[in-house]
């Protein structure tokens, strides 16, 4: 197997031992910084220390099985991609997974490439979820420009009614998208979106602007 040109960080989670053993020096080759946990709860203790980038779950377990441990770390494990496995798995079982969170099931026994192409599909997933939000970026930003460069035309209310009636609509339609797009890539990020002060500036004094002259005409 080709070893992974980023370094992931990748949680193992099962009671047995073997199967510890062999997960761990399989993603190893591959890449992959390994930690382990015989259980649940020692799983737990772990997501509560770190953030892993994948997680790998048994379900069936001692103390506390994957599907409570799953349901209990939900928002510890939210940043990272949780792949549940077992030998007694149901599609019930599989679905109830997903609802909580998980990205994949496998069944045991299964076949080494079976887990590692589960993770080569989910670091994909991520990749174009990444570029999506690079896209969603870029779309702000041309928003901002151009309701930069639609609400600072010299239009008056006397001169051109429908032209300044529509400068409005663009300013606060545009601030609208521009708003809930912003407000998306933040809550995925966890970051405040940085886009170009002059834009920025320049669509709040335009728009400010603009919103002004209206109620004063309108008075």
């Amino acid at each position: 197997m080709r070893a992974s040109s980023e370094s992931k960080r990748l949680l193992i989670i099962d009671d047995e031992d073997n199967m510890r053993h062999m997960l761990s020096a399989l993603l190893r080759k591959s890449g992959y910084r390994i930690d382990t946990a015989a259980d649940g709860e020692e799983g737990l203790q772990k997501v509560n220390d770190l953030t892993y980038d994948y997680i790998l779950c048994d379900i069936k377990m001692p103390n506390k099985d994957g599907m409570t441990s799953l349901r209990e770390a939900r928002s510890l494990v939210e940043p990272s991609t949780v792949i549940m496995m077992s030998a007694y798995g149901t599609i019930d079982t599989a679905v109830e997974a997903m609802k909580l969170g998980a990205y994949d099931f496998i069944s045991k026994p299964f076949k080494p490439d079976e887990v590692y192409l589960s993770l080569k599909k989910a670091e994909e997933r991520e990749r174009l979820k990444k570029e999506n939000l690079r896209d969603n970026m870029s779309n702000l930003e041309l928003v901002l420009n151009m309701l930069a460069e639609a609400t600072t035309t010299e239009i008056s209310k006397e001169k051109d009614p429908q032209g300044f009636d529509d400068s409005k609509r663009i300013a606060r339609q545009g601030g609208q998208i521009a708003g809930n797009t912003r407000k998306e890539i933040e809550e995925r990020t966890g970051k405040p979106v940085v886009t170009s002060k002059n834009a920025r500036d320049l669509l709040d004094e335009a728009r400010n602007e603009a919103l002004e002259s209206g109620d004063e005409n309108e008075e």
